[in-house]
């Protein structure tokens, strides 16, 4: 890409952008001072990402070199159960981490530990392999106790999970 030359998808992007934010409040983006705001928001939560992503590709790297992936795959190779089972037991010790880890966080740090006993050791497809676990990450970040997301969805509403938000959370 050349630098001052965009895209045609990136302009259609940013001016299809541009249109939803004004939808949301056309009067409050009038003001100079909101609309740095969202930036500087919107500037926060990019650096926030791609520091994450930074630190995890970091982290591949570090487990690259470590081999710690390798060696779990040849003591999971040597173990006589079948590739379901030892499956089952790396979903459950997803669906226990993702109740105290936030879910991106989550799959970023233990992707590059999992992916090579899975599919190299296990025999599993990769697409399925991903697919399932953000299936089972999604279930994990709405089980209490932490239950990231169920907080999220009240903090809109403005009202605290009580027995009637939550059943199964509050029991007495």
């Amino acid at each position: 890409m050349l630098p001052g030359i965009s895209y045609n998808n990136s302009q259609v992007a940013s001016l299809a952008a541009m249109e939803e934010i004004k939808k949301i409040n056309p009067q409050e983006f009038q003001d100079t001072k909101h609309l740095c705001r969202a930036l500087m928001d919107t500037t926060r939560t990019v650096a926030m990402i791609l520091f994450l992503v930074g630190g995890a590709v970091i982290f591949g790297l570090f487990m690259a070199v470590s081999r710690i992936p390798f060696e779990l795959a040849g003591w999971v190779s040597s173990l006589s159960l079948p590739p379901f089972i030892i499956l089952g037991l790396i979903l459950l010790a997803y669906l226990f981490f993702v109740t105290f880890i936030e879910m991106i966080p989550l799959i970023l740090l233990t992707i590059p530990i999992f992916y090579p006993v899975v599919v190299n050791t296990l025999g599993y497809d990769p697409i399925w392999f991903g697919v399932i676990i953000v299936l089972v990450v999604a279930i994990g970040v709405i089980t209490p106790p932490v239950g990231i997301n169920v907080f999220t969805q009240l903090n809109h509403e403005l009202k605290w999970p009580g027995p009637d938000r939550m059943p199964g959370f509050f029991q007495t």
